[in-house]
């Protein structure tokens, strides 16, 4: 059975887990609507939080005055009741459920089983710094980190091309991996980028933990004595071998 967006249903699957944050939201007003926050500490940034989504629930005039959670979930998503850029909606309790264990914010509606999603994410990172095993004597010193939005920024910064494609898919069945493929639509071969992503979508492991595990899936011929696969840690090397 398809599971609903429902504050009741977080509660009792997360209610064990401490870093998890669900708080009812009670907007004073003709009906005194009741909204959910459901989010993971640790993983959004609080000081964006109190600004952008609480500070307007709790003090905006026009939220006040809706009647409805229709109203309210209207007004947060089109019509300027929300600060925050990145705001989208969700009906999908999977989708939910993903988003938010990967750092976004969530406003639940219990009576309309859906939900406002906000791109809050903030992580501990390293700073972008010189690459360590491939030294370059000329050239950009800045390389890869964990944080894969920091990596398709660099990427884009050096590619200023709207032929330039990032396609975000999650593989692993438990831990949903963020993984881009990246590719420009006039310069790739397009059967082959759609070989490739049916691949992707096609691994059936339950962790990602390094890029050998992609690795071990995509390529066919495993006993070659030639490499199959490149490694890099250089955003310009990347972004080089795209364009060619």
């Amino acid at each position: 059975m398809e599971k609903k967006i429902q504050s009741d249903i977080i509660k009792e699957l997360f209610s064990k887990s401490t870093d998890v944050l669900i708080r009812p939201i009670q907007i004073k007003g003709p009906n005194n609507l009741t909204v959910h926050i459901f989010a993971v500490d640790g993983l959004v940034s609080s000081q964006v939080l109190d600004l952008t989504i609480l500070k307007p629930l709790g003090i905006g005039t026009q939220v006040k005055e809706c009647e409805t959670e229709g109203e309210l979930f209207q007004y947060l998503l089109n019509d300027g009741g929300g600060y925050h850029a990145f705001a989208s909606e969700v009906s999908d309790y999977e989708e939910m459920v993903t988003c938010v264990l990967s750092g976004m914010l969530a406003v639940i509606f219990d009576g309309l089983n859906k939900a406002i999603l906000y791109d809050i994410r903030t992580f501990d990172k390293r700073s972008i710094s010189e690459p360590t095993e491939e030294g370059v004597l000329k050239g950009a010193k800045d390389s890869f980190v964990e944080t894969l939005r920091t990596n398709t920024a660099l990427i884009r910064r050096r590619i200023r091309s709207e032929n330039l494609v990032i396609e975000q898919l999650r593989v692993g069945r438990m831990s949903k991996t963020d993984v881009a493929l990246i590719y420009i639509t006039d310069v790739a071969d397009m059967k082959v980028v759609d070989h490739l992503r049916r691949q992707l979508q096609n691994i059936d492991i339950d962790n990602i933990a390094a890029g050998s595990f992609i690795e071990e899936f995509i390529v066919s011929n495993k006993s070659s004595l030639f490499p199959q696969t490149m490694y890099t840690q250089r955003p310009d090397r990347c972004s080089s071998n795209l364009t060619d």
